[in-house]
C-alpha cells in the first residue's frame, strides 16, 4: 500500500483559514506581542515577521508554523478575552 504525502499548500487549504500577513498581525496583536517579541518566540528575525505582515504572503512552511502557534495559544487567548469581556478584575463601583 502506497502512502502519498500531500503538498503543504494542500494541507493548509484543508486545515482552516488562510494564513497570510493579516492573519500573522492579528495573531501577534492578540498575543500582545510586538513584531520583535513574536519573532523571538518563533526563533526568527524581526525583519521576517515584518516582511510577512508587509507583503501579506508567507511560504507554506511559515504558514504551518504560524498555524501551530495559533492552535497552541487559542485557549490562552480565549481565556484572556473572556476575562476582559466579563469585566473580571475591574474595581467594584459599589462603595
Amino acid at each position: 500500500m502506497e502512502t502519498s504525502t500531500a503538498p503543504a499548500e494542500e494541507i493548509l487549504a484543508l486545515s482552516g483559514p488562510r494564513v497570510d500577513g493579516n492573519f500573522v498581525r492579528k495573531l501577534r496583536e492578540e498575543l500582545k506581542m510586538s513584531q520583535k517579541e513574536f519573532a523571538e518566540y518563533l526563533g526568527l528575525s524581526p525583519g521576517t515577521v515584518a516582511t510577512w505582515e508587509r507583503r501579506n504572503k508567507l511560504s507554506a512552511a511559515a504558514a504551518i508554523l504560524v498555524r501551530e502557534v495559533d492552535k497552541r495559544t487559542a485557549s490562552q487567548r480565549k481565556s484572556f478575552n473572556s476575562v476582559i469581556s466579563e469585566g473580571i478584575g475591574r474595581p467594584s463601583e459599589s462603595h
